[in-house]
């Protein structure tokens, strides 16, 4: 294989290639004995000069990669052209530009993929280093995509600055993606961009009362729908008002059970009432006992047993592999203490504690 061929730019004559610190240099220039004028389209064969273009490539080997280029200047013979000195150009790389092509559209894609920071720290992983705002510049450079004729449109409002000054989004429904933002959440703004594109059908918007007059004087036909969040919060609205007028009822409800409760209670034996409460206390000391099995008895009970043969602390830890400061601890130790930490919380150990209070509490509050 050539190395025209593994390089990939078929217009360049490749002169050397040279590795220093970590940087591959291809040292190049253009096959064509011709170049055309930028103004008049002329072309010319007339060398006015040379000079080298640095233009960072794509990485190689985990090498940062710059193609040397040496570029021509020509000098345009048409007498009506006002460009009396112009250099060559190729399809590979952009006018005035410091990288290929190639290299260009992989940054392009980052800067609208990730912040400004995010976008230079992964650039300098892939071997284009470049500056945050260095991606934010490219960021800004992009071309926003035409605008289709939208059937389902979502209508919200964002923040420029949160309690200062708002905004409109409009939405893509069907692929989910932002379409156009308006400088402010005025019908007025929605009512102009509306008549741009006016065959909607469907169209889901928040509860701004702003937004439902523009949506029925520009498009009457669209069917309107709330949003998933504002359906929710509509849905939470609802059940509170109506919670709130059967408030009555819900107390005399509450009362009746409450009375239910004590009347059970008041007939129970008491002598069945205090097994019970036995039972649950003899319960919940099982439980505590399960819990309070330790996972480290069996290491403890190892080096006890060669701590009585007289093997030394350092040959116990090689034997059981652990720190020689946990042997040392449970050198000094008759029996293995419990481990306690300051943030360490089991509810299993109260359990059965949580289920008396729980069953016994409501019926103590109601008679005090």
């Amino acid at each position: 294989m050539r190395i025209n061929n593994l390089i990939c730019l078929p217009k360049f004559c490749i002169k050397n290639i040279e590795h220093k610190n970590g940087k591959i240099m291809i040292f190049a220039s253009i096959k064509s004995r011709r170049s055309q004028c930028p103004i008049c389209g002329h072309f010319s064969t007339y060398v006015h000069d040379y000079y080298h273009r640095r233009l960072s490539d794509l990485p190689a080997f985990q090498n940062t990669t710059v193609l040397v280029l040496r570029t021509r200047k020509f000098k345009c013979k048409n007498q009506k052209c006002t460009r009396k000195v112009f250099s060559e150009q190729t399809i590979h790389t952009n006018r005035y530009s410091r990288r290929t092509l190639r290299a260009s559209q992989v940054l392009d894609s980052l800067s609208i993929e990730l912040t400004g920071k995010l976008g230079s720290q992964l650039s300098k992983q892939l071997f284009l280093p470049v500056s945050s705002s260095t991606v934010t510049r490219i960021a800004f450079k992009q071309e926003l995509p035409v605008i289709k004729q939208p059937v389902i449109l979502g209508v919200d409002d964002w923040a420029f600055r949160k309690g200062v000054n708002y905004g409109t989004v409009l939405i893509d429904m069907e692929t989910s993606r932002p379409i156009d933002l308006l400088s402010s959440r005025d019908s007025a703004n929605l009512k102009e961009w509306l008549k741009k594109y006016p065959a909607i059908k469907i169209i889901t918007r928040d509860r701004s009362g702003a937004y439902s007059s523009a949506i029925n004087e520009i498009c009457p036909d669209a069917i309107q729908v709330a949003d998933r969040f504002h359906l929710l919060m509509n849905l939470s609205d609802a059940l509170d008002k109506y919670f709130k007028s059967i408030s009555k009822e819900i107390r005399k409800v509450i009362t009746d059970k409450t009375d239910e409760i004590l009347s059970l209670s008041a007939n129970e034996d008491p002598c069945k009432s205090r097994d019970f409460k036995d039972h649950l206390s003899v319960q919940a000391a099982s439980e505590s006992k399960e819990i309070q099995v330790d996972q480290r008895i069996d290491n403890f009970n190892k080096v006890k047993e060669l701590q009585s043969k007289g093997t030394p602390i350092k040959r116990i830890a090689t034997i059981l592999k652990i720190s020689r400061n946990t042997v040392r601890s449970y050198f000094i130790q008759e029996t293995l203490s419990p481990r306690i930490h300051p943030r360490s919380v089991n509810i299993n150990l109260f359990s059965g504690y949580i289920f008396c209070l729980v069953v016994f509490l409501p019926v103590r509050h109601v008679l005090a």
